[in-house]
């Protein structure tokens, strides 16, 4: 009767040992699952950061390539405007005037 207690006890033991280190074993190998993941998702994200920044820099890049060619088409137009719009020997007597009122009718 003892022996047959010590016996179960012992075999209690050995299952409760066998237990713990299969569980010990599961659980190296979810944490080892886990940064797997975590390392994927990590790569995920910083792939998809550096595609949205190229994408910001394109954008901004053409957004800026557009503003330059408004602001020199405006002034293109407006270099036109006043160049039509300026009579050629009113130009010229107006410059005439500032030369000669200048450095030789002091």
């Amino acid at each position: 009767m003892i022996t047959d207690t010590v016996n179960a006890i012992l075999e209690a033991e050995k299952q409760a040992e066998e237990i713990t280190s299969s569980a010990s074993e599961e659980a190296k190998i979810i944490v080892s699952q886990a940064e797997t993941e975590a390392e994927k998702i990590r790569l995920d994200a910083v792939e998809k950061v550096k595609k949205e920044r190229a994408n910001v820099i394109e954008s901004a890049l053409k957004e800026g390539n557009d503003s330059y060619e408004k602001i020199l088409l405006a002034g293109k137009q407006q270099s036109d405007k006043i160049e039509n719009g300026t009579a050629l020997n009113k130009a010229v007597d107006f410059i005439k005037e500032k030369v000669l009122s200048e450095y030789v009718n002091r």
